[in-house]
């Protein structure tokens, strides 16, 4: 669901008789564009000469925030964006002036008491405070030509033997090797994988000279080159492995090695860790995941995310999910069996990418790694039964909330803030955080323990877009038989598809909008808590103010 960037045109002049922005801003009698065009100015104003703003101004924009009129309009975001821009940039420019800390303060309280525009708007103005980021130099052209291997010679390069079967895990194949708990692995890719597979050899070069600096559990896999080369051409066809491991010939492929227990997920099912074992992973890999982005090395996928995957090949997006607009989450129960950390610490390495430049750039991708690991949290204790899913024989939603533990959910959600915040920052965060736990905790056990929402609609017109072979094919990775997706007409009418279950029916909102808003207040505090940091400012200090200047 999305809105035009210029709401309200800017070529209405405001009314001649009035000279002061804050005037046009308290008062009823102005309409909405004029006051957002009186907020732009405001802007404008504050940029050009930051003290010139009143000391009544703070009070009348919270006031206005505060407005129902003005959270009645359907554009409300936008005025609401540029009250907080303005906000955020009193607080900035007026170091050490009582201004600074009632600006800052009232950010925080429309965090704590708002939510919809209001709360998204107050948000993004706090995750944009400006300090540098500086990411690392791991870039390096793709080479032209790659060397072709054979597992035989990749095995010889390691001075090591298989000591047990090929298995496979998605693109990857696993052998273990030398009887010492260790395993090959060979990551493979078609020619379109290429270049992230360079990415996954560089990431994983450069995180293997500097991880044990960033944290000593965190195992970074050992890159194997062969011939020079960190990805070459894996030669497979002399190799007696099961039908099914790998279509024979040559694929693009990376090779490392790295502990036996690579491919168990936090989340499994088949080897279910204990509580005290998940909350442990968890914990680390959200360190882990704030410490890299703080430095610039910044995983944009814990999980795969997606608004609308069924659409997704004509999407400027390719329907990847774009938390902030707070659309329908598209199988999110789906996306969670493979997270991209376990107890090892990340992997995934062709999901890394540098980060330079100012703060603000960074928000979005924060906020996708905090909502990674809350859905991966609920995944957790829908884990115990994966079978518990869909609907039941009568059609009514199946309803798994007894298998969540709201007490332990609770303890997560707020460790897994804790440790973020402390691998972002530095420092352990020390004020009081502007979420109520237990409610999001009742929320995330309501939407995400019970099925309600499982079609999704695949257009007649996206149906068109695809050849046959790709609309039958389709189909049937979506649970229809071979006759049924053969007998299926094609592009005569949209048809309905039970994938869920999702967040939120199909092109709708997300039906668990607090946990938007509890990621929106925790990637912002994250953000405000380094530049704080950076900048030598007491955080807690703006909890801590509650008078209105």
């Amino acid at each position: 669901m999305k809105c035009n960037s210029e709401p309200v045109s800017r070529a209405s002049p405001l009314p001649q008789d009035e000279s002061s922005l804050e005037h046009v801003l308290s008062r009823e009698q102005y309409d909405f564009a004029a006051k957002y065009m009186a907020s732009c100015r405001l802007n404008d104003r504050i940029r050009e000469n930051p003290a010139a703003v009143s000391s009544q101004t703070v009070d009348i924009i919270e006031t206005l925030y505060r407005s129902p009129r003005v959270g009645a309009q359907t554009q409300a975001y936008f005025l609401l964006r540029e009250l907080s821009t303005a906000l955020c940039a009193i607080a900035i420019s007026n170091r050490g002036a009582p201004r600074e800390l009632a600006a800052f303060s009232a950010l925080f309280r429309i965090l704590k008491q708002m939510s919809g525009h209001a709360h998204r708007a107050a948000a993004e103005a706090l995750g944009s405070v400006p300090f540098p980021i500086q990411g690392p130099d791991v870039g390096g052209a793709v080479p032209q030509n790659t060397p072709v291997i054979s597992l035989k010679e990749v095995l010889k390069t390691i001075g090591a033997a298989a000591c047990g079967p090929i298995q496979r895990f998605g693109r990857s194949l696993a052998l273990p090797i030398n009887h010492d708990g260790q395993i090959l692995v060979l990551k493979t890719g078609d020619s379109g994988h290429a270049s992230g597979l360079h990415n996954e050899a560089r990431w994983m070069m450069h995180l293997g000279e500097h991880g044990g600096e960033i944290r000593d559990s965190f195992q970074v896999p050992r890159l194997v080159r062969i011939k020079g080369a960190g990805v070459f051409q894996l030669d497979l066809k002399d190799h007696a492995h099961p039908v099914g491991i790998m279509p024979p010939g040559v694929r693009h492929a990376v090779a490392f090695i790295t502990g036996g227990d690579y491919f168990t997920y936090p989340n499994d099912p088949r080897q279910r860790l204990k509580p005290h074992e998940f909350e442990a992973v968890l914990f680390e890999n959200a360190y882990l995941f704030g410490r890299l982005s703080a430095q610039g090395m910044v995983h944009s996928a814990p999980i795969p995310l997606f608004h609308n995957r069924v659409q997704g090949f004509r999407r400027r997006d390719q329907g990847v999910y774009e938390w902030q607009r707070g659309g329908r989450l598209d199988q999110w129960l789906h996306s969670c069996r493979y997270p991209n950390f376990g107890r090892s610490g990340i992997r995934d390495f062709e999901h890394f990418f540098s980060f330079t430049g100012r703060a603000r750039g960074l928000y979005p991708h924060v906020g996708t790694q905090f909502m990674s690991l809350f859905l991966v949290t609920a995944s957790y204790f829908r884990s115990k039964s994966p079978e518990t899913v869909g609907v039941d024989q009568g059609g009514e939603p199946v309803d798994a909330r007894h298998l969540f533990d709201k007490g332990f959910l609770a303890e997560l959600i707020a460790g897994l803030f804790d440790h973020y915040y402390y691998g972002f920052c530095g420092s352990r965060f020390s004020g009081v955080l502007p979420v109520d736990i237990n409610r999001l905790s009742e929320r995330i056990i309501k939407e995400t323990g019970v099925d309600r929402h499982m079609e999704e609609i695949l257009r007649a017109a996206d149906q068109k877009e695809m050849d046959r072979a790709e609309f039958r094919s389709f189909l049937k990775e979506r649970g229809y038989t071979k006759a049924e997706a053969r007998r299926t007409r094609q592009g005569i009418g949209d048809i309905t598809l039970q994938t869920g279950p999702h967040l939120g029916g199909f092109n709708q909102r997300i039906s668990l909008p607090e946990l938007i808003e509890a990621v929106a207040t925790m990637t912002c505090l994250c953000l405000l808590g380094r530049y704080c940091r950076v900048s030598g400012l007491d955080l807690g200090r703006f909890y801590r103010h509650r008078p209105r200047l």
